[in-house]
C-alpha cells in the first residue's frame, strides 16, 4: 500500500517488539516476503541483549537507537536513567561484530553536572566516535508545563518573554533548566549562546547541509571541548 517505502523503523520507549515472540515470527515473515527495507531500531540499553544482533541481521538492520542519556553514571542517576555501565559498552562490541550501526542518544549538561561530569562526557564520547558510534546530542535539559522537574524547586529554569501578537501582553516560557554549578551554569549559557552559530561555521566545511543529530553531535563535542579547556582554566586560576 506505501510502494515509496524503504525504510521500517520500530521506535518504543523500552524495547522494539511489543512481545517477543510477534516479533520473531515477524522476522520469519519477512524474510519469506522477498522485500528489503532499511530496518532501523529504538530501544533501551537493559532491553537489548547479544542474541538479538543476529537477528536482527538477518532482517537487514542498520542502525539500532540507545538512550544512553550521559557517560557520568552519577548524573544518569540524578535523571533516573540507571543503566549498566559494561553493558553500554557492550552493546558497541556487539555492534562491531554483527555489522549494525550503534547510535547513542546523549543530554550533555543536565542540571547536577560538575566540571569532572562535562570532562568525562568529552573524554568518553570522544572515544565512543573513534570506535565508530553515532551519537546525538541534546545539550540542556528541556521541561515542559506539568512535567515532575517544571515545579521541582531545586532547579532554576531559564525563561524568555515572549510578546503576544497584537497585545501588549507576554508570556513567561520556559526555555530548559540551568545547572546548579556555578561554573557548569556560565560554561552552559556560553554554549548555548554559541550553539547555532558554531553548528553553521563548521558545516561551511562540510559538501551538504543536512543538520541531522548524528551530523550535528560530533560537531556540539568540539564546542564542549572548547569550553572546557576554558572554563577549567579558569577553574584553575581561581583556585
Amino acid at each position: 500500500q506505501l510502494p515509496d517505502v524503504r525504510t521500517l523503523y520500530f521506535c518504543t520507549d523500552d524495547v522494539f517488539y511489543p512481545k517477543k515472540d510477534d516479533f520473531l515470527d515477524f522476522i520469519e515473515l519477512y524474510k519469506k516476503s522477498g522485500y528489503s527495507y532499511r530496518i532501523l531500531i529504538q530501544t533501551s540499553s537493559y532491553s537489548i541483549q547479544e542474541k538479538d544482533f543476529p537477528k536482527l541481521k538477518e532482517i537487514n538492520c542498520q542502525h539500532i537507537t540507545v538512550g544512553i542519556e550521559n557517560c557520568s553514571i552519577k548524573i544518569r542517576e540524578s535523571l533516573g536513567k540507571y543503566q549498566d555501565q559494561d553493558k553500554i559498552e557492550k552493546i558497541i562490541e556487539w555492534g562491531k561484530k554483527y555489522g549494525i550501526q550503534i547510535y547513542y542518544l546523549i543530554i550533555l549538561i543536565p542540571p547536577e553536572s560538575t566540571m569532572e561530569d562535562l570532562r568525562e562526557n568529552y573524554e568518553t564520547i570522544t572515544r565512543w566516535l573513534s570506535e565508530g558510534v553515532q551519537i546525538s546530542i541534546e545539550p540542556v535539559v528541556y521541561v515542559y508545563r506539568g512535567a515532575p522537574l517544571y515545579e521541582d524547586i531545586r532547579y532554576e529554569l531559564l525563561y524568555e518573554k515572549k510578546k503576544i501578537k497584537g497585545t501588549d501582553l507576554y508570556l513567561k516560557d520556559q526555555l530548559y533548566i540551568l545547572p546548579k554549578n556555578p561554573i557548569v551554569k556560565e560554561l552552559t549559557l556560553e554554549f548555548k549562546r554559541r550553539e547555532n552559530g558554531f553548528v553553521e561555521e563548521s558545516f561551511k566545511e562540510l559538501p551538504h547541509q543536512h543538520k541531522f543529530k548524528g551530523e550535528t553531535g560530533p560537531i556540539l563535542l568540539d564546542l564542549l571541548g572548547e569550553l572546557l579547556e576554558k572554563y577549567e582554566r579558569t577553574t584553575a586560576i581561581s583556585r
